[in-house]
């Protein structure tokens, strides 16, 4: 199999780096064909090209072994490529990904892609916030043909109090309930001690639940991502991959029957974790994978 590291020029005259993962010309008659459809994928937020648990590396030898150039990369800033990575509380990183500042790196990676290999089209497999760049860039580039999204952040990290999500709300509202017959909690609800914004969080995320999916419209709903998947769902096929034990499992399941309204496949994977992290998950993973 044939790897070699590459580099192109962003728009910003930053060296962009990656590795290319071709498959060998086939030599024999049972030999996988190679493709003119190529795998681009896009790990999480600042983990580079190696991503969690080397996933990246896993993904790119499986389907370079069917016949699929593969490429994986660096942003500017991030890994081997060039320039200054974003540098900030977390949580304004994670707005900072929120608003797509990965795309345009990503929208020259599958032109580059695409031009080095001879590609038709450009099959993207995102992970965290890698799925969300994904599907900012599918909104963009008309050689993108198919979105692979792993554990797709619908709820944002923040911790303000305007927003809870629907487990986080269930587990205070069995407490409340426990407390309705504690004398103490009562005392501390009239004197002021109580704290009214965690109540007022959890009776928002009971009572105002989105209708079409049953999640807390909150306003820690990652509503961009949302806006994109229902577009992308309506032009190209989409597939949403969840572990059952990922912190957001509780959200995605929630919005399971709106994804089908916009023809998105979903999958739960069962015993695994955001990053997928056991032998048996990682398998099924790649399973689900290549069988899209």
């Amino acid at each position: 199999m044939n790897r070699k590291t590459v580099s192109f020029a962003n728009q910003r005259g930053l060296r962009v780096k990656g590795i290319l993962f071709e498959p060998d010309a086939p030599t024999a008659s049972d030999a996988p064909p190679r493709h003119k459809t190529g795998i681009l994928y896009l790990p999480g937020i600042v983990l580079g090209l190696t991503a969690v648990h080397r996933l990246s590396v896993q993904v790119a030898t499986e389907f370079q072994q069917l016949g699929y150039p593969v490429f994986l990369f660096d942003h500017s800033g991030i890994g081997e490529s060039e320039g200054d990575l974003f540098s900030g509380p977390y949580d304004e990183f994670v707005s900072f990904i929120k608003r797509g500042s990965l795309v345009d790196d990503t929208l020259e990676a599958v032109d580059y892609f695409a031009k080095c290999c001879g590609l038709r089209e450009v099959v993207l497999i995102g992970h965290c916030g890698g799925a969300l760049t994904a599907v900012y860039a599918t909104e963009k580039s008309k050689k993108i043909s198919r979105l692979l999204l792993i554990s797709p952040p619908l709820v944002g990290e923040s911790t303000e109090a305007t927003g809870m999500s629907k487990a986080q709300s269930k587990e205070y509202l069995a407490l409340y309930k426990h407390k309705l017959f504690s004398v103490s909690a009562w005392s501390r609800l009239f004197s002021g001690k109580s704290d009214y914004r965690q109540i007022l969080r959890m009776v928002r995320a009971k009572v105002f639940r989105k209708r079409g999916g049953g999640v807390a419209d909150d306003g820690r709903l990652n509503k961009p991502l949302l806006d994109g998947l229902a577009s992308a769902g309506r032009r190209i096929d989409v597939k949403i991959i969840y572990g059952d034990r990922d912190p957001g499992i509780e959200e995605f399941r929630g919005w399971q029957e709106q994804f089908s309204r916009w023809r998105i496949r979903t999958t739960v994977i069962p015993n695994a974790s955001h990053g997928f992290v056991t032998d048996e998950s990682m398998t099924i993973l790649m399973s689900e994978l290549k069988a899209s």
